[in-house]
């Protein structure tokens, strides 16, 4: 007769034995069932918090509406207001519906099979108070008890942050000068090891997806369930904008982050508080642990992954979602590089409109939390746009200016002599390069001289257009 294996406290089996796998996934199943049904028990006895409690003041600003919220997300966010040296609502914000979104991670699957973890830069000048939600949110995760939350604030190899992740594949980085530490993987082509980490962040983006690690003399390949990394980052936006490249653009780092709005923003005035003020209010610890998530141990379970828990749409909000979803579309025909820039908007507002709702105990994402979203994310994307055409500046190799500017032409036709230079000035180190670029497609016969003039009227504007098809 066969024995029955030692089962740990938690139900887990010590040893397998020789008992067949299907028997004991069955037992794991109902292990996983009844814990399912106590986190949602615990999450029932809460009571939904409506938007509705949301008050905002008279005198806040359009963009300071959109940092009013209710539940956790909010609560947090506040707290972060009050306990901040200089204050900025959309800086707590943000590392507010991270943290959410780390506490929940791996569990929580939103409405379009979404994930909850999200890459959020702070952007503004130095001084302006971008260090306190950066050290915040990790107060929060200690104060619940989840201290293995915490990622590393810096990387310096892909080997590295993948070891973090074999340990723990849900963790939040908390990182300053990102920009800096963006500039430190490009400028490393000749070191594999370190430029490949935008590669490894860029799986660790995707939902619900899996992770085989390369095998080494002395390391057997690990498999990693469902990695979520999650990323408070702050920067200048001068160093975060121009530590990118092209192909992070095309490529699809760029568009995994959510940059929030800086434009015109003003240092924030500095205010008096104390340090008991710094620590988390016990009433925040406690919601927050209530919050929907899976104990360590099962995260860890090597027989098979938790079920997510699945929040689906309500009344009415698939239907804002997906007229937003087809409104960023519109975009492929019309500028290849914002559409390259906005294939992840739909996405991150998916997932911001789900740490939302989870952090109001709903059991839904509804029309209010994706439209909230949606507003957020667009500012951001809008101002992704206009930080990588005004900051990103790369330098070609001659071949591969070519290619660039003769595809530009492709596109466009016509350029005038004007618009050339201001699409280009920033790739050139010495300026005349562009002249050299110009010459070389005029020889291949892709280009020639042309002149236009203004449907509206106006001076005649000299420049070349594309007869190569």
């Amino acid at each position: 007769m066969m024995n029955e294996p030692e089962l740990g406290p938690n139900g887990l089996f010590l040893s397998e034995g020789s008992q067949p796998r299907e028997d004991r996934q069955r037992r794991y199943n109902k292990l996983f069932r009844e814990e399912v049904a106590k986190l949602r028990k615990e999450q029932g006895s809460v009571s939904v918090i409506p938007w509705s409690s949301v008050i905002i003041p008279a005198n806040a600003s359009e963009l300071e509406r959109l940092t009013y919220v209710p539940g956790v997300v909010g609560d947090i966010t506040d707290w972060m207001v009050r306990s901040a040296p200089r204050p900025n609502r959309m800086m707590a914000l943000c590392a507010a519906t991270v943290t959410v979104g780390t506490i929940i991670g791996r569990y929580v699957r939103g409405p379009t099979g979404s994930a909850t973890h999200l890459y959020l830069i702070i952007l503004a000048p130095t001084g302006y108070g971008k260090d306190w939600p950066l050290q915040a949110g990790p107060k929060l995760l200690d104060a619940v008890g989840r201290p293995n939350l915490i990622g590393p604030s810096e990387w310096t190899s892909s080997v590295g942050l993948t070891q973090a992740l074999e340990e723990n594949p849900l963790m939040c980085c908390f990182v300053d000068e990102f920009g800096d530490e963006i500039a430190t993987l490009n400028s490393q082509k000749q070191n594999p090891f370190v430029w490949k980490t935008l590669g490894l962040l860029k799986k660790t983006y995707n939902a619900w997806s899996m992770i085989s690690t390369a095998a080494t003399r002395h390391h057997e390949s690990v498999r990693i369930d469902w990695p979520a990394l999650s990323i408070v980052g702050a920067a200048t936006p001068d160093a975060f904008f121009s530590a990118f490249l092209t192909r992070d653009v095309k490529g699809g780092v760029v568009n995994r982050i959510i940059s929030l709005p800086h434009e015109g923003l003003k240092r924030p005035p500095e205010q008096q508080v104390s340090k008991d003020a710094q620590e988390p209010p016990r009433e925040l610890v406690a919601k927050l642990k209530l919050l929907p998530k899976f104990p360590d141990l099962l995260e860890r379970n090597i027989d098979g992954l938790p079920t997510p828990l699945d929040i689906p749409w309500g009344p009415g909000a698939s239907e804002v979602y997906f007229e937003f979803s087809r409104e960023m579309d519109k975009n492929e025909q019309n500028n290849p590089q914002r559409y390259d820039l906005g294939m992840r908007v739909c996405e991150n507002s998916a997932r911001f409109a789900t740490n939302i709702a989870i952090g109001r105990f709903s059991p839904t994402v509804d029309v209010e939390d994706i439209t909230h979203a949606i507003a957020i994310c667009k500012l951001s994307y809008e101002a992704m746009v206009g930080g990588i055409a005004s900051y990103m500046r790369e330098y070609f190799e001659f071949p591969d200016f070519c290619n660039q500017v003769g595809e530009e032409f492709r596109q466009h036709r016509f350029i005038s002599k004007r618009d050339l230079n201001r699409k280009f000035f920033r790739n050139m180190r010495q300026g005349f390069e562009l002249d050299r670029v110009v010459d070389q497609l005029k020889k291949q016969g892709l280009i020639e001289v042309a002149h236009r003039t203004p449907p509206n009227g106006g001076p005649i504007a000299e420049g070349w257009r594309w007869i190569s098809d």
